[in-house]
């Protein structure tokens, strides 16, 4: 990559070194580096910028100057929980969780019209929608949520003209007049042949409190 203001000639030499031969790139970089604090230091004694803040969960592994570096433990995070098993509810199908919360907001997985009884999706696609919405609310209600608190959802169905008058219906009756944003997706299949399945993200309603650990899978 070439650096702004420098020009390679025909034999290769880069004239913004060349108009410094004395002068080793890693030197440059070290002048623009001093460079940086020198500026740093006159907009804080001119009163334009404060002191620096520490590192916040928003910075990312570099700060604003170029020879700082970020450490995890510089990154402050409210608890991360994890739900797997659900009482009412099947159990996830495959390596993932229900639900995940993390800062008041909650993230559940695609829920599916199973029934509990056989681990199979239900007889007819009226039944898969309605089982959706009870397993749906008890995942939202066993994490501190409610069907009224879902922001956003999507809706994957395998035939849309079929299927999206039925999800339609069905959000009208389980969200009333607290309709979330929702995206619906027609696409070629689903597990285990079935036919819809929805994932939201909510609001819970109380949030766990800000150092009381974090909960983290590690495998």
């Amino acid at each position: 990559m070439r650096m702004k203001g420098s020009r390679t000639t025909a034999d290769g030499i880069n004239t913004r070194y060349a108009a410094h031969p004395d002068r080793a790139p890693s030197e440059m970089f070290r002048s623009n580096d001093e460079g940086w604090q020198r500026t740093i230091t006159i907009l804080k004694d001119s009163g334009a910028i404060g002191e620096q803040k520490p590192v916040s969960a928003y910075r990312t592994t570099h700060s604003c100057l170029p020879h700082e570096r970020a450490t995890m433990t510089d990154i402050t995070m409210t608890e991360i929980k994890r739900t797997g098993r659900i009482d009412g509810v099947p159990p996830p199908t495959g390596p993932w969780k229900w639900t995940v919360a993390w800062n008041g907001l909650l993230f559940v997985s695609g829920v599916r019209g199973i029934e509990l009884s056989t681990g199979r999706p239900a007889d007819g696609d009226q039944r898969r929608i309605a089982l959706i919405f009870e397993h749906l609310d008890r995942i939202l209600q066993h994490a501190g949520s409610s069907l009224g608190s879902v922001l956003s959802s999507t809706v994957y169905v395998t035939d849309m003209a079929r299927l999206r008058p039925m999800v339609n219906d069905a959000y009208v009756t389980a969200f009333g007049e607290n309709l979330p944003t929702r995206t619906i997706v027609e696409v070629s299949g689903l597990n285990q042949d079935d036919s819809v399945e929805i994932e939201v993200v909510a609001v819970t309603r109380n949030p766990p409190p800000a150092g009381s650990g974090i909960s983290h899978n590690r495998g």
